[in-house]
């Protein structure tokens, strides 16, 4: 078997599969005979259309698919799990306003009637009944809310003067009402967004393991080859076996008179052309030669062509048993990878068309905002315009007024002249 190469490094949003074996699907013997697969799934071939046609398209078990090696989908993997587990960590890392809105929750900020609610609130957050929340009477409240008497002090006083609106120094009835407000959006922000994040998590673990599926098939298939690779080697007796059937011989026409070491080795590397050293020639004599005579007599070659001969059949049969077993677990891996790529693919797809409607949804958004900041700037230019044209109606008055007064005054002195 052809040694493999290596792949090219496998991404959740780009794939490239380069030729790994040479093993398909058809033929005989460990490793021969089998087709080369050799095409990659950027390029599929089926034989229909063109490359440019078949872009695109879903792949399938009719296409000549090679496996990448299994290492690079337990990369994936290990990619998706720890980004599975970096989304997990979003939900555990809540801001303080969300966990005072939780445990406001917990406490029925949405089962009683709101106005109920905040009433028995500002009760407990202002004990001494002055009608104010005071920081330090909200720090005690929330701490007790919260059922942590070392909550951060600095968090809390940050909350309080986000809430605290006039700045006064205390909360009043209005602002607890708009702080309960406020924590319930946050709320209901930070539940969608865990929502997604959860999702996103869940996606992540699931293409892991289509990932790992297809992993542990092509690592089975990977594990096949050293038996793929031993299956071809025939052993000395083996191939003298097969070499004897193949050319027909019987006892009677190999031993002549004497046949010992030297003859045997001298038949089976000139008549057989069996490719061995001596040494290994001498040692399977001594197997043959049952009486250890040094010979082999008419009886012992007809054992020994017998012996040999069902080697050599029995080596065929375990070869065409192995390459059999080769084809399965290479179509299982081919299976599991191409159901993986079909997966893979439609999630890619799922994820593409998320992208387009959130671009799409940014790009509407951000038109909004400009006929927002639009609809400002023109209000803000006609309102300068307004108060303009209202100071100059202001200041014509006034210069009226003067220009009116210094004509009654010149009317006045006139007679003294």
């Amino acid at each position: 078997m052809a040694s493999p190469k290596k792949a090219a490094s496998l991404d959740e949003t780009d794939l490239a599969v380069k030729p790994q074996s040479k093993v398909g699907e058809s033929g005989e013997g460990a490793d021969s005979g089998l087709e080369e697969v050799d095409h990659s799934f950027s390029g599929l071939s089926n034989g229909h259309g063109s490359t440019s046609e078949r872009k695109g398209r879903r792949p399938s078990m009719d296409d000549k698919i090679v496996l990448p090696p299994a290492r690079e989908l337990e990369d994936f993997v290990e990619r998706m799990l720890k980004r599975a587990e970096e989304e997990d960590a979003k939900v555990q890392d809540r801001g303080f306003d969300v966990q005072v809105a939780q445990a406001l929750l917990e406490r029925g900020m949405n089962t009683q009637a709101k106005a109920a609610f905040i009433a028995d609130l500002v009760r407990d957050f202002d004990p001494n009944r002055d009608g104010h929340i005071s920081r330090m009477e909200f720090r005690t409240s929330v701490r007790k809310l919260l059922n942590n008497s070392s909550s951060d002090a600095s968090l809390i006083d940050e909350l309080f003067y986000e809430l605290d609106k006039d700045s006064s120094g205390a909360l009043d009835v209005e602002e607890m009402k708009l702080a309960v407000k406020k924590l319930e959006q946050s709320m209901a922000i930070t539940a969608k967004a865990e929502t997604l994040v959860r999702e996103k998590a869940r996606n992540y673990h699931r293409r892991a393991e289509e990932a790992q599926v297809a992993a542990t098939a092509i690592k089975e298939y990977e594990l096949f080859q050293h038996v793929v690779d031993q299956g071809g080697k025939k052993s000395i007796g083996a191939e003298v076996g097969a070499q004897m059937r193949k050319k027909g011989l019987k006892a009677s026409e190999i031993i002549k008179k004497d046949f010992g070491k030297t003859e045997f080795a001298i038949f089976a590397s000139g008549v057989l052309q069996v490719n061995a050293v001596r040494a290994d020639l001498d040692a399977l004599f001594d197997t043959l030669d049952d009486d250890h005579s040094g010979q082999l007599d008419m009886a012992e070659m007809r054992a020994a062509l017998k012996k040999l001969e069902d080697e050599a059949e029995q080596l065929k049969s375990e070869a065409r048993a192995t390459a059999q077993r080769n084809i399965e677990l290479f179509r299982a891996a081919k299976s599991a990878y191409v159901t993986w790529l079909i997966a893979k693919g439609e999630d890619e797809r799922v994820e593409a068309e998320k992208e387009e409607k959130e671009a799409l949804k940014r790009q509407e958004e951000l038109a909004v905002e400009a006929q927002a900041r639009d609809a400002l700037l023109k209000a803000q230019i006609k309102k300068k315009e307004a108060m303009a044209a209202e100071k100059a109606a202001f200041e014509a008055k006034v210069q009226l007024k003067r220009r009116s007064s210094t004509s009654s005054l010149k009317v006045m002195a006139s007679p003294l002249k």
